[in-house]
């Protein structure tokens, strides 16, 4: 039996409700929509909820309120078989939530509010013992929260990537200097470093953060990574995708599974591309999470460009 290699997933969580429409809205109106769906959503804990599905094991380390929005959540991480950190509960906070619309060809629309009463300067989630942990994946949600986990892991040796999606360079160039991977989203990319080529940007980051590995993710066109030859790029397999939502996190959180087992990271980066694909043509959010013999299976289809 496969050992299940530890991940400990820092950040964002919040309840979804989607709504699957025949036409994204442009303005103002209404429509019918085709199906509707509550589930989990956030950077970490959707990232958590992929390790846990890839056969890994998930910590999650964040906070949720105690409302029956935060309740429900908690139970969907649980019954997802991911971990919760202690304290990762607050007493008369609000959970954050977001609003996804979804049309046919799996491209969305979201809006999210970030709860109240979540501020990790006044409550925080304590963090795992990372004598047991094998890699850390953070996010910027809280930049504090993330840094302190950051040091610990560095202090044990372990792994630690950073999903670079919603941060501010100002506040978290520390977080990213702590990381030794850094997976941006196409639009961090550009916050972090204001330049719109991907290429040229990811040099100049690879010249800014010259220890770590650099990678953008590229929605159904894949990721470009550094390396020593370059700018490399890595497609995405072709899949009839059915809702696009939460893939990035799924990447990372693959990403970061596959980096706790000791891969290399191209065959992590595969392994991240297969799973998102996966999770593209599923949808259905975090019931329609990757398996493992199937990401495994799609990595053949999978070659660095």
């Amino acid at each position: 039996m496969r050992p299940r290699h530890h991940v400990a997933c820092i950040g964002s969580a919040n309840l979804d409700h989607v709504l699957e429409l025949d036409v994204l809205p442009a303005g103002e109106g209404k429509q019918l929509a085709r199906g509707s769906r509550w589930s989990g959503g956030g950077l970490a804990a959707t990232a958590a909820v992929a390790v846990s599905s890839l056969e890994g094991r998930a910590t999650w380390c964040g906070l949720t309120g105690d409302d029956r929005n935060g309740l429900t959540l908690t139970h969907m991480l649980m019954e997802a078989g991911v971990e919760l950190c202690e304290e990762a509960v607050v007493s008369g906070a609000r959970t954050p939530v977001a609003a996804v619309l979804v049309d046919p060809a799996g491209r969305r629309w979201l809006g999210w509010h970030a709860g109240e009463g979540l501020e990790t300067t006044a409550v925080s989630p304590q963090l795992p013992d990372f004598a047991a942990v094998d890699a850390v994946l953070a996010d910027a949600w809280s930049v504090s929260l993330s840094t302190t986990a950051f040091r610990q892991a560095l202090a044990h040796g372990i792994p630690r990537v950073l999903d670079w999606e919603l941060a501010d360079p100002s506040t978290a160039f520390e977080l990213a200097e702590l990381a030794d991977h850094v997976i941006f989203s196409a639009a961090g990319l550009v916050t972090f470093i204001g330049i719109g080529d991907v290429d040229a940007a990811l040099r100049a980051t690879a010249d800014r953060l010259p220890e770590t590995v650099v990678a953008v993710s590229l929605g159904p066109e894949g990721s470009a990574w550094v390396t020593e030859d370059g700018v490399v790029r890595l497609p995405a397999p072709r899949v009839p995708a059915h809702d696009t939502t939460g893939c990035g996190d799924v990447f990372h959180g693959a990403y970061a599974l596959g980096i706790g087992e000791g891969m290399p990271v191209p065959q992590a980066a595969t392994f991240a591309t297969a799973a998102a694909a996966l999770k593209a043509e599923r949808g259905n959010g975090w019931s329609g999470m990757p398996d493992r013999s199937s990401t495994e299976s799609l990595m053949a289809r999978i070659q660095w460009a």
